[in-house]
């Protein structure tokens, strides 16, 4: 009978052994899971975070080139107004000052130019007198030459005692008349071409 309780008490004792075995075996393919589980979500945790420090430096990066560009071109169209409006500023006095000096020499111009015109216009009357007198003159000397040598032409005539006839004198009468119509006609036409010729020149 001991021998019977014996052997049931190793048959027990070995499956008792074999159940803790078992049961640590478990126990410690449980811990090491654990472990690895842990390891592997620790792992998976720092790369997802490398992951997103190297994203969220990527964006940072990203955001201030962007923000960076946006400013630059903000400040280059300030700059582009602000010269613009400077220059705009610092002309208007320039302009000012040129319009000014540009309407007083133009009027310097128109000055000068109608002195010339008055000078020229006044050397022109004195040489049209100037020869309007000579031609008057010189016309005057004709006709008292003619009249004197008529006039001595008649005298030597009488003095001689030569007695012409009518019709002679009457020739002499006409011719005398003839020469003076046609001195005073030469005498009005000149003054008429003088004339004209002042009006267009004038006008």
């Amino acid at each position: 009978r001991r021998h019977y309780y014996a052997k049931r008490f190793k048959a027990k004792r070995k499956f008792v052994l074999m159940i803790q075995n078992r049961w640590r075996s478990h126990c410690e393919h449980r811990r090491k899971s654990c472990a690895v589980i842990r390891i592997q979500s620790k792992w998976r945790s720092i790369v997802e975070q490398r992951r997103y420090e190297l994203s969220r430096f990527s964006i940072i990066c990203i955001q201030s080139t962007c923000r960076k560009y946006i400013a630059r071109r903000i400040l280059g169209y300030a700059q582009l107004i602000a010269i613009t409006l400077q220059a705009a500023f610092r002309a208007r006095p320039n302009r000012l000052c040129y319009c000014r000096l540009r309407s007083a020499v133009s009027t310097l111009q128109t000055r000068y130019r109608q002195q010339i015109e008055k000078a020229k216009f006044q050397k022109e009357w004195t040489r049209a007198t100037v020869i309007q007198s000579v031609w008057r003159s010189s016309r005057e000397r004709q006709k008292w030459k003619l009249a004197r040598k008529s006039t001595l032409h008649l005298q030597t005539c009488w003095r001689r005692g030569t007695v012409r006839s009518f019709h002679q004198m009457r020739s002499a009468a006409i011719h005398i008349q003839r020469y003076w119509r046609e001195s005073s006609e030469r005498c009005q036409a000149h003054r008429r071409d003088f004339a004209c010729t002042q009006i267009q020149v004038h006008w």
